[in-house]
This record gives C-alpha cells, sequence and structure tokens, in this order.
C-alpha cells in the first residue's frame, strides 16, 4: 500500500513542477491566480516535496498517519509560502 500511495505523491508532484497557471490542477489560490511568479514558485515548491514525500512513504512501512502527515505537509506549506510571497509587496 505504502509504495501505492508513494508513486501517487510523485506523480502529484511532477504534475505540480509543469503545470501552468491554470483554475483545474495545481496549488490554486487567489494569490497563485493572480501573480504568475507566485504560481510559479509555490507548484515548484509543492512539485519538490511531492516528490521527497512520495519516496519517504514509498521507503517506510504503511501507516495511514505518514500519508495524512504527508498529505497535509504536501498541502500547508506551499499554501503559507504562497501567502507569504503574495504579501511581500
Amino acid at each position: 500500500m505504502n509504495i501505492l500511495f508513494g508513486i501517487v505523491f510523485i506523480v502529484l508532484g511532477l504534475v505540480c513542477l509543469v503545470v501552468k497557471p491554470n483554475h483545474y490542477v495545481g496549488i490554486r489560490l487567489p494569490w497563485t491566480l493572480n501573480d504568475r511568479k507566485v504560481w510559479y514558485q509555490t507548484n515548484r515548491l509543492a512539485g519538490g516535496l511531492g516528490i521527497i514525500i512520495g519516496l519517504v512513504i514509498w521507503l517506510m512501512p504503511y501507516s495511514l498517519t505518514n500519508v495524512i502527515l504527508g498529505l497535509v505537509i504536501f498541502i500547508a506549506i506551499p499554501v503559507l509560502v504562497a501567502y507569504r510571497l503574495s504579501h511581500v509587496n
């Protein structure tokens, strides 16, 4: 099971690395949709996190707690970074 969840996170990470600004895929927040620079920085961060989290989940023994923690990290950190980047100016 951990291999499956690891692959899902890796695929999500790879998608975030290459996705262009849109309303359907990626870290879609008002801050990221209004500024292309914030979009690319946030999704690049989310992509890297997704790949790292996927590899960690893949290598660790299966635990639903690990998957949930990985999902929270995958979402929370990019959202906080996007908010910070958009409100710096």
